[in-house]
């Protein structure tokens, strides 16, 4: 009798070891499949997140605009490099219309990051006083946070109008012919809107 319950606890035993894993096991591995292969952002998407963001700014939803920047958001503009908060405090004072955007570039870092570079052309009022019409390059980095799409950086850059190209070797030459080059003209004296080497003592 000892014996027939040694060998059925043996059996028992060799059974429960090579039985195939619990579905338990495999979850995990399936979950982590499933999260590398959620989508990249769109390029339609990421245009209409930062078109969003200029609609907040016109709309004067300031709170909805606070909540689509990241905690560490940098702005970056000719004037200043600004924090999240000041960023905010900026466009309470900005109020653009006629809004228009072109030269859309998209750049897809990964599935949790992507850029945006565009033009955008506006006219509107800044402090309360109208300015006219301008344009600026502009770019924002994007950024997943658990699921939220959040702008972590922006820049801006007015557009300038064209340097004039250089000068031809035949239009230097004319330049140099010219009464105003003259040595004649040179000897009479400097140039009276030179600023002064040297001041007068009182």
């Amino acid at each position: 009798m000892k014996k027939i319950i040694v060998i059925i606890s043996t059996l028992l035993v060799a059974a429960a070891c090579a039985a195939p894993p619990t579905n338990r096991e495999a979850a995990p591995a399936n979950a982590n499949v499933a999260t590398a292969l959620s989508p990249a952002v769109t390029e339609a998407d990421a245009i209409a997140k930062e078109k969003a963001v200029w609609d907040t700014i016109k709309n004067k939803d300031y709170e909805a605009f606070g909540n689509m920047l990241d905690e560490g958001q940098v702005e970056v503009t000719g004037e200043a490099v600004n924090d999240k908060a000041a960023s905010i405090a900026n466009v309470k004072v900005f109020e653009p219309s006629d809004v228009n955007f072109s030269d859309w570039k998209f750049l897809s870092i990964d599935k949790d990051a992507f850029v945006v570079s565009y033009t955008v052309s506006y006219k509107g009022k800044y402090k309360g006083k109208d300015f006219p019409a301008e344009s600026a390059h502009a770019s924002s980095a994007w950024v997943n946070r658990a699921g939220k799409w959040l702008a972590k950086y922006h820049q801006e850059c007015r557009v300038k109008a064209a340097m004039p190209p250089p000068a031809r070797p035949a239009e230097k030459a004319k330049a140099a012919a010219s009464p105003a080059a003259s040595p004649v003209m040179a000897a009479a004296g400097p140039d009276p809107g030179a600023f002064p080497a040297e001041l007068p003592a009182s």
